[in-house]
């Protein structure tokens, strides 16, 4: 693999990360898949897993020798980036072991696309109401997913008290930016956004 190679698997990998991760590409300007949450189903995350154990696999074909320091530089990110990912995945295990992930999934995507004025508010409340109507499949993943025996005392801990702040997400009880976005948002838009809003108050982690 020559440098030019290089970085074109690096543009590669990048966009199957905000493919999979839509909501991290959310917060990070991209902004195809806004509307979506991940599918943190064990097969997907399992084929994602392949994937990247492959795009590492190329990158140790990489010819460095006729690479520029630059470029050296970031071959050793991409590589670092993609053992991490390959870690989280095979011994940390979170989608097994932390009910975090899921919560923040969610609610990521939420804050996501009302925390910054990137698009009309029309098209964002739109974009936050086709996530909101993902949420219960996420949590219904994360039952089918976590390994209660498996999962640490904290992390329920840390999870129940992120559930427990995050509820209090609603029309009802907003202030400041967030109130703003249901005060001026289009009325069909808000009631609909208030009525998904209802089943995060039935996810438990415990």
């Amino acid at each position: 693999m020559n440098q030019q190679e290089f970085y074109n698997l690096g543009n590669e990998v990048i966009d199957y990360f905000m493919e999979i991760w839509p909501v991290a590409g959310t917060h990070m300007g991209v902004h195809e898949r806004d509307s979506e949450l991940s599918d943190l189903s064990e097969e997907t995350l399992a084929e994602a897993h392949d994937k990247f154990l492959d795009y590492h696999r190329k990158l140790e074909e990489a010819e460095l020798q006729d690479f520029t320091g630059e470029a050296e530089i970031d071959h050793q990110l991409l590589h670092h980036n993609l053992k991490a990912i390959i870690r989280e995945h095979e011994v940390i295990k979170s989608h097994r072991r932390n009910p975090n992930l899921y919560v923040e999934e969610v609610f990521g995507g939420v804050m996501s696309l009302i925390m910054k004025d990137f698009a009309p508010l029309e098209e964002r409340l739109t974009s936050l109401l086709s996530r909101l109507k993902q949420i219960p499949e996420v949590f219904q993943q994360a039952r089918e997913n976590l390994h209660q025996e498996d999962i640490p005392p904290i992390w329920i801990e840390v999870s129940q008290a992120q559930l427990k702040w995050h509820r209090g997400f609603s029309p009802d009880c907003c202030r400041g930016w967030q109130q703003s976005i249901f005060l001026t948002g289009p009325r069909h838009l808000k009631k609909q956004v208030s009525r998904q809003l209802l089943p995060l108050r039935n996810f438990s982690v415990s």
